[in-house]
Order: structure tokens, then sequence, then C-alpha cells
């Protein structure tokens, strides 16, 4: 299994950089600090979103 992992993107606080996930993952982490608010953040679909220690 292709896994790929983003920590910390912090999409709310700074100008992003474009997400390229490769051809071959099957799986994306988003990990660590993403945005403030999900209008900021960058949209995956399918998206689970699984928050932990809030």
């Amino acid at each position: 299994m292709k896994i790929q992992i983003f920590s910390d993107l912090h999409c709310d606080v700074a100008p992003t950089k474009p997400i390229v996930i490769g051809n071959d993952v099957e799986v994306v982490v988003a990990a660590g600090d993403i945005a403030e608010g999900a209008k900021n953040a960058p949209a995956f679909d399918p998206m689970l979103i699984v928050e932990v220690g809030a």
C-alpha cells in the first residue's frame, strides 16, 4: 500500500503550495495542524476527518 503523508500544513496562516498527490498513492494522511477552519483547508475527496486530542 502506498501512503503519502502531509504534516502541519497551516493552510490558514501561510500561502499554500500546491498539494501534489502521487498517481500510485492509495492513502493520504494529513496530520498535525492543517487549518483553523475547514473553509481554508484544501479539499480532498473522499475525506475522513479524525480529530484526536481536541
